[in-house]
């Protein structure tokens, strides 16, 4: 047990508790990841892949739609990780004002 506390009397009414904590009690109690991982994941970006997401990007992005929300509509419709498509954008929409 490791643990410290400025205050005399709190570290003794506390000592007892922590002495009581099992190494991972509070695993059980984690939440479980909502999403699975993306369809494409370490699938190379093949340069039609690229022209679709920059054709949708300007899409989204003319329909008022902030960069965060396009990337995560874009993880949804092609099945790709966040940073994926974040790195996909600036190759594809590379030389433009875009992102």
């Amino acid at each position: 047990m490791v643990g410290f506390e400025v205050s005399e009397a709190v570290f003794r009414l506390r000592g007892p508790e922590m002495r009581q904590i099992a190494p991972g009690y509070l695993l059980p109690a984690l939440r479980s990841p909502l999403c699975s991982e993306p369809g494409n994941r370490r699938r190379a970006w093949q340069p039609d892949d690229l022209a679709q997401l920059a054709c949708r990007f300007f899409e989204l992005r003319a329909s008022g739609k902030a960069k965060k929300e396009i990337v995560s509509i874009l993880q949804q419709e092609l099945g790709r990780g966040r940073w994926s498509i974040e790195k996909a954008l600036k190759k594809s929409v590379a030389g433009s004002n875009e992102p």
